[in-house]
């Protein structure tokens, strides 16, 4: 994980500075092999930067702890010893307002901050939460280029990439029945995504890999191909909104709004051109290009490719790692997505309890069906596809526990020369009976020393290992 090397990957200058320059390229494949681990550092705590106003709950919920969400500082929990009772809490003196509870495990808490630090990552976040209850097992972030900034795991500036195919997956195995064992051949290798790379062509498409592989492998030509002949603009604008894209999160701290912009899936005026007819072209389905001429069939597959990119995650989509969490929480669940619970306690100077979390469901996000079948396509990721290098190679307390995840990764320049890379894993484990789902965000430059999914592993095999012997005295603060 310490060994440098330069890639060519990610965002727009990303996260803090605005992400704003535009995408370029793209890149996601499976790592031949794992960084060495580094030997763990831990940088001081720096204080938290004040929060802005909080936003209001949805109307059904019941309020969080009545402090004002500034007064909200997980990185000023102190470790409270549990004793023989388990490894403790961490705890927010607030002074004459009592003190805050969190639901964040040490033992998790400090191998993200760790693992975050050790990387010397530009910037990174982690929230792990358990699937059935929204509890905030881990709130962590660091960044190098802004060490007080406190803000990583609520922002959605960073580009969802290759996360958003999950919506897209759910959007083809519920509304149209796409089955993980359907089988599409492509041409044009798996990372870019071009209008001729849509078009089926027998005697290029010579690569061929299920809906199943796909997901894990993310292979963008499939999805492209998956969503223009089966979904519309509608339904991927549904299942973007069911899994909470475009609504305000209810939480105790100011989260940003993570954004789903879904293009028309085509251009009528250019369908037209290419002498296809309005009915076909507002079908939402990709009508057949038999019979057409080489221009026509460009101009149709010119049209449907800003709706197929943005589909296979390249753009318009926007995501901040508490939602990234959520996401894999609601496939861990069954379909129901969970209110995020960060405080589960506040306690006034009287010892009175003033506010106590409970668990409230959001809604159901997809079917129970559907949630299962997704859950089961998304173990290709962490067997054969992009991140099967890193999760085979892991400690022995995960032995035979069966991963569900999903990468993701964008490249672009940050506008000053350089480049910027967002690199995302987001899952969940076990796969039955899951007990913890995690993003993991990290914005790296040309040479960098961890990505996001090995700090995930890091952090699953950090709550396999809690299980086991839990930790005492062991609690950093936050960050």
């Amino acid at each position: 994980m310490l060994e440098s090397r330069a890639v060519t990957i990610c965002v727009s200058l990303g996260l803090v500075i605005g992400l704003g320059a535009a995408v370029v390229a793209w890149k996601e494949t499976p790592l031949p092999k794992e960084p060495p681990k580094p030997a763990l550092v831990t940088k001081a705590t720096q204080p938290a930067a004040p929060a802005a106003a909080r936003l209001p709950l949805v109307p059904e919920s019941t309020t969080g702890p009545n402090v004002p969400a500034s007064l909200i500082q997980p990185e000023r929990a102190k470790l409270v010893p549990g004793g023989k009772r388990g490894p403790g809490k961490l705890i927010q003196d607030l002074g004459k307002r009592g003190s805050l509870e969190y639901g964040i495990v040490p033992e998790l808490q400090k191998t993200a901050i760790d693992v975050l630090a050790a990387g010397e990552v530009p910037f990174g976040a982690v929230v792990a939460i358990e699937p059935s209850t929204g509890r905030i097992l881990a709130w962590a972030q660091h960044s190098e280029e802004q060490p007080s900034l406190r803000r990583i795991p609520l922002m959605a500036n960073p580009p969802a990439a290759s996360v958003f195919k999950l919506v897209t997956a759910a959007a083809l195995i519920e509304q149209a029945g796409v089955m993980p064992e359907t089988q599409v051949c492509y041409h044009g290798g798996h990372r870019g995504l071009t209008a001729r790379s849509l078009e089926d062509d027998p005697r290029k498409d010579k690569q061929c890999e299920t809906f199943a592989q796909a997901l894990g492998n993310s292979t963008n030509q499939i999805f492209g191909k998956l969503a223009i002949g089966n979904i519309d603009q509608s339904a991927l604008e549904k299942f973007s909104n069911r899994f909470w894209f475009n609504r305000t999160i209810p939480f105790d701290l100011p989260a940003e709004v993570s954004s789903a912009q879904i293009p028309e899936l085509s251009d009528v005026d250019a369908l037209g051109a290419a002498g296809l007819d309005k009915d076909a072209a507002e079908s939402g389905k990709a009508p057949s290009l038999d019979g057409l001429s080489r221009l026509d069939r460009d101009a149709r597959l010119k049209a449907v490719l800003p709706f197929a990119r943005t589909a296979a995650g390249f753009e318009n989509t926007h995501l901040s790692p508490l939602h990234g969490a959520m996401i894999a929480a609601a496939i861990a669940n069954e379909g129901v997505m969970m209110a995020p619970l960060l405080v589960e306690r506040h306690v006034m100077p009287t010892k009175e309890v003033a506010y106590e979390a409970r668990p409230r469901p959001l809604g159901r996000v997809m079917k129970v069906e559907t949630a299962k079948v997704l859950a089961d396509m998304m173990l290709t990721t962490t067997t054969e596809g992009t991140a099967g290098a890193y999760f085979r190679n892991r400690d022995a307390v995960m032995d035979g526990i069966d991963i569900s995840g999903k990468t993701g990764s964008l490249s672009s320049p940050d506008g000053s020369g350089g480049r910027f890379s967002v690199t995302w894993w987001v899952g969940f484990s076990p796969r039955e009976n899951p007990e913890i789902a995690i993003a993991a965000l990290v914005i790296n430059r040309d040479a960098w020393k961890v990505k996001a999914t090995l700090v995930a592993r890091e952090v699953m095999e950090a709550h396999y290992r809690s299980k086991l012997a839990p930790a005492k005295g062991r609690g950093p603060s936050a960050r």
